[in-house]
């Protein structure tokens, strides 16, 4: 095959899953750093045989597990730009199993750092469809966030840690998020 011919073949094969391979391209150059494991940078999506035919919109509030040990988890939730949404976190992890294991909870720990926020903070992204950075535009939650949606589409959580550490995590999150406003945090 020449230079075109095979671009054009490539683009056929993968035209379905392009979307798909753009964002976990950008996903690796965000994320490609010392000790990078790729396995363990996997942008999770529900199975289908969970039941989950389409996205749920988030129209009363809704509970998702964010699993410390893995990369980017789709909560199966749908939001629609404009609206304010309410998310609230609790729940503890263990990172770093070095000489002393650190134990963390959604808010981070401030010893260190990863890409400016605590290490194990809490993050949510929105992808839409149509969209390949998604990932890339990730914001802080914590333990509690009012936060207006300004795109339309799939909620996904991680926390904040280097790909190539997650794999030595052990605990999740449990993460509510309802449509509302409110300044207040929880007790």
């Amino acid at each position: 095959l020449n230079d075109a011919a095979f671009s054009s073949h490539f683009g056929r094969m993968f035209r379905k899953d392009g979307k798909a391979l753009q964002r976990d391209w950008q996903l690796f150059v965000d994320n490609l750093d010392y000790g990078y494991d790729p396995t363990e940078d996997v942008v999770w999506s529900r199975p289908a045989k969970a039941g989950f035919t389409a996205e749920k919109p988030v129209n009363q509030e809704a509970s998702v597990q964010v699993d410390s040990a893995k990369g980017w988890q789709d909560s199966g939730l749908q939001v629609e730009a404009g609206q304010t949404y309410v998310l609230a976190a609790k729940g503890s992890f263990t990172v770093r199993h070095e000489s002393e294991p650190w134990i963390s909870e959604p808010n981070g720990i401030t010893i260190q750092y990863h890409q400016g926020r605590p290490l194990g903070q809490l993050l949510a992204a929105v992808v839409s469809p149509d969209q390949t950075d998604g990932l890339s535009n990730a914001f802080a939650v914590g333990n509690f966030r009012t936060w207006k949606a300004e795109t339309s589409g799939t909620l996904y959580f991680r926390i904040n840690e280097m790909a190539g550490q997650l794999g030595d995590n052990r605990g999740e999150l449990q993460v509510t998020i309802k449509p509302g406003e409110s300044a207040e945090s929880p007790d």
